[in-house]
């Protein structure tokens, strides 16, 4: 666990839960050079993203690239 936000603080974005989403968006975010702080209730991946897999429990998406090859830009939009 990491400390609790103690004081002020500054960023250029502040991300609000960090199970598979919000650690992507940490990630995306910091690579693009900004601020980011990341906040999570508990621990990192704990929620409902650390239990049962969270959004994977629908499946796995094609990348876009893939599917348009499989079935045509049309149908993959």
């Amino acid at each position: 666990a990491y400390a609790p936000l103690d004081g002020d603080a500054t960023c250029d974005v502040c991300v609000i839960g960090l199970g598979g989403s919000g650690l992507a968006a940490v990630h995306a975010l910091l690579a693009h050079g900004r601020r980011v702080i990341a906040l999570d209730a508990a621990t990192v991946g704990g929620g409902a993203a650390g239990r049962n897999g969270g959004f994977l429990l629908a499946g796995l998406a094609a990348f876009h690239h893939d599917a348009v090859a499989a079935h045509g830009r049309r149908r993959a939009r």
